[in-house]
């Protein structure tokens, strides 16, 4: 079942790791053609494209991430899924740098970050959201 938040065990496994390493987060993203919001006083009077509810949390997503000493280090579109399943189509690839897990949780645990995830949610059909250590090429 394709979806847009960590479990709690995902959560969980993420907070007991060790929070002191450089991470990057590589974002998997498939938007809905049209945002679906459950609570219709979010969105206002007109309906927007799953893009539009998407970049409303990204406003508030990058406002974080800089803050706590991340950077994106990849954004794109994806054209072509040229290995897989088609059903692992994405519409848009985002790579974030993070000093550290404890630098993530720091912004994912704010008022304003929850606040915003309304928007994610509503804006994506399916996300996958993979944590690799960040390493040195040779």
């Amino acid at each position: 079942m394709p979806t847009t938040e960590p479990t709690a065990t995902q959560l969980e496994d993420f907070r007991n790791a060790d929070q002191s390493t450089p991470i990057t987060m590589v974002n998997l993203l498939k938007f809905r053609e049209i945002a679906n919001y459950e609570d219709a006083d979010t969105t206002g009077a007109q309906p927007v494209s799953g893009r539009e509810a998407y970049q409303r949390y990204a406003s508030v997503a990058l406002s974080k991430i800089r803050q706590n000493g991340g950077s994106i280090e990849y954004l794109a579109p994806s054209e072509q899924c040229f290995v897989g399943d088609q059903q692992d189509d994405w519409d848009q690839v985002v790579i974030v740098r993070y000093p550290s897990r404890a630098a993530y949780l720091s912004g994912f645990d704010s008022p304003e970050y929850q606040a915003a995830i309304v928007h994610r949610v509503a804006g994506l059909e399916k996300r996958m959201l993979l944590q690799c250590r960040v390493n040195q090429i040779p």
